[in-house]
């Protein structure tokens, strides 16, 4: 996952912390993997940008963390095809709900939403944790009721919404 930082990183890879990831139970696939550290998440499948997850089918409980920038708007479209298909999981972006693609491929789908309080600090490739917190705070997004009960029981410091 690439996410802008206030100054230069060495890194563009930036990790979901696992005291948020670690709650939220098994994914099958994790279809925007860091090439770094592909194992991070611990999906039973998981794609690099070297196999395009956009490209791939996808199918189980997905998590989403894809490259935060300017074609987010794919891979939350191809989120929303998932769940549309019957598919399961959970997305972690920025809380931007002012976007094009909130209103477009978020709200139409998503079951509901944990907004985290504060800001995340993410950590780098080697397991690192960041200097810097995020610069927009994020947001857990439910696609199934199954997915939005285990955001509501997680015991993550945040707002649960329903859609």
């Amino acid at each position: 996952m690439a996410m802008p930082q206030r100054e230069a990183q060495a890194t563009d890879t930036w990790l979901t912390p696992r005291k948020i990831l670690d709650p939220l139970g098994k994914f099958d696939l994790y279809p925007a993997s860091p090439i770094e550290n592909r194992d991070w998440v611990g999906a039973k499948e998981t794609y690099t940008e070297l196999e395009d997850g956009l490209a791939q089918h996808w199918e189980g409980r997905v998590w989403l963390n894809p490259p935060y920038g300017r074609g987010i708007d794919r891979w939350m479209r191809k989120m929303s095809e998932h769940a549309k298909n019957g598919g399961a999981g959970i997305a972690f972006i920025f809380a931007r709900t002012d976007t094009r693609y909130w209103h477009k491929h978020i709200f139409p789908v998503a079951k509901g939403a944990l907004f985290l309080a504060g800001r995340t600090k993410f950590f780098d490739s080697n397991g690192v944790e960041g200097k810097h917190s995020a610069p927009a705070p994020s947001v857990l997004i439910a696609y199934t009721y199954s997915d939005l009960d285990i955001l509501e029981s997680s015991g993550l410091n945040g707002k649960v919404v329903r859609f």
